[in-house]
């Protein structure tokens, strides 16, 4: 690769992974999204947003003119944010603002936390530059990303003739909003050999998700967001699956942003502060959650009976909101799922004909190999297998348990009208979003399906909020040891 293209390159990946959040978050203020007081929450919220955002309008483009120059989609994507940028950048100050508010003091035992923190991320970064990438999942999407961003036509996913894709087959059906980045990063370089470029969109949301804890919570909550970040970045799965280019921490993301914003929601309407176009946000947030990963679908449900519970509207006015929050992410999906039904006549399908023939017997086979074979290890190291499997998911599955017994403790206190004022709320969203995620785990389980078990890494979309109610509990713990409390 010569200067001048080494040069665009650079240009290119910073204009994805800073300048086209920026640009979001401008494009927000300036309509009206973000009030100067909230500044600091949506700059946190927002940090990622870019690089989803972006696949999702060149999937668009690559579905509705395909085959065309890369110069066609770099320009379209390129004109577009500076479009956007040219009706907000009088927002600037407001991200300014933002971006001041995530620097104050911090005590002693805060400070010993954030540079562990600081620490786990160098120690991956270098992970990435060392050890090649080796994980299978993400170096099929690199693979697909790559046979995609040459043809320049999304309509080779799912790749099921192998006359079109060099072979390739790839029968799984997940949408394409992280498969897109590395589409979108492939376009712009005139050279298809990227990888420590494309290793780096983990590693971006890894941090994206870790900066969206510490802006959500309030200044006085600091030392509880950076042990809940710590629990996180602690986890021996999470911690691999972002040096190893995993898809886990976009979904991650974009799943755990978009509840973020919903509790913010539920606060603004009892504080009588609520604005019609935040369910058209959350709705867009919910979107790209549902556009990142075939989970992301998971999160609607889960954010309906949230809402619905905890929310103090009337009935109708629940019903409503519902129903427009809900319609922006259908549409995203809707013609993945169109497509996902005309190819293998089902919305969703992580198979291949071959796993169906009965003389392999594929499923009996791999869940003896994963471990669940048997009934008993079904539930152990299934259902439970973030308590039982300590050296993939850590500790914090068993730290969780102290904080849901201070929820119990402190039961009286949800009822209270300023509980729902403060960052205890999310903590109570994020236990409810576990068990909502855990019950629907039971009822499959129960329906002899090993969907929600089979593979760890479904599991691990629970790691931010487990993480979240773990370190609550660690942080009560810590105030009551300064203030010379019992512990319960």
């Amino acid at each position: 690769m010569d200067f001048c293209s080494n040069c665009f390159l650079n240009a290119h990946l910073i204009f994805t992974y800073l300048i086209s959040s920026i640009v979001i978050f401008l494009v927000l203020g300036q309509f009206s999204f973000i009030k100067t007081n909230h500044s600091r929450l949506f700059w946190g919220l927002s940090f990622g947003l870019g690089p989803i955002f972006i696949s999702w309008i060149l999937a668009c483009l690559l579905a509705l003119f395909p085959k065309q120059s890369n110069l066609f989609y770099l320009s379209i994507i390129y004109t577009l944010f500076l479009f956007m940028l040219s009706i907000s950048y009088k927002a600037f100050p407001l991200w300014i603002s933002g971006f001041k508010a995530q620097f104050f003091h911090l005590r002693r035992i805060e400070k010993f936390v954030l540079m562990i923190i600081v620490f786990l991320l160098i120690l991956n970064f270098l992970l990435i530059v060392v050890i090649p990438n080796f994980f299978s999942d993400s170096l099929d999407y690199m693979h697909m990303a790559k046979i995609i961003a040459k043809n320049r036509d999304l309509s080779l996913y799912p790749m099921v003739s192998s006359h079109t894709t060099r072979s390739l087959i790839a029968s799984w059906t997940h949408p394409v909003g992280y498969m897109g980045v590395y589409v979108w990063t492939y376009l712009g370089s005139p050279v298809l050999n990227l990888n420590l470029s494309l290793q780096i969109t983990s590693y971006f949301y890894a941090v994206s998700l870790l900066l969206a804890f510490i802006s959500f919570f309030d200044k006085k909550d600091i030392l509880l967001s950076l042990l809940s970040c710590l629990l996180l970045m602690s986890t021996p799965l999470y911690f691999y699956q972002v040096y190893q280019a995993s898809i886990d921490p976009i979904r991650c993301y974009t799943f755990c942003i978009a509840l973020m914003f919903l509790t913010k929601i539920i606060q603004f309407e009892r504080e009588s502060d609520n604005s019609f176009k935040n369910y058209l946000l959350l709705g867009f947030l919910l979107g790209m959650a549902c556009f990142s990963h075939s989970i992301g679908f998971l999160s609607l449900p889960i954010a309906c009976a949230i809402y619905f519970l905890l929310s103090s509207q009337a009935f109708l006015i629940k019903i409503r909101n519902i129903t427009l929050f809900c319609m922006i992410p259908i549409l995203i999906i809707a013609p993945r799922f169109w497509v996902n039904y005309k190819t293998f006549h089902s919305l969703i399908t992580d198979t291949s004909p071959v796993w169906g023939l009965k003389t392999i017997e594929y499923n009996p086979t791999l869940n003896i190999i994963r471990g669940l074979g048997t009934s008993f290890e079904r539930i152990f190291y299934g259902l439970f297998k973030g308590f039982t499997k300590i050296k993939i998911f850590g500790v914090a599955y068993w730290i969780m348990i102290g904080g849901l017994v201070f929820f119990k403790f402190n039961f009286q206190a949800w009822k209270k009208k300023d509980f729902y004022q403060s960052s205890n709320l999310f903590i109570f969203i994020s236990a409810l979003v576990v068990l909502c995620f855990y019950s629907m785990a039971l009822v499959s389980f129960l329906l002899n399906m090993n969907l929600f078990i089979k593979n760890d890494r479904y599991i691990l979309t629970m790691q931010p909020f487990v993480a979240l109610v773990a370190g609550y509990m660690m942080y009560n713990f810590y105030q009551r040891y300064c203030e010379g409390r019992q512990f319960i």
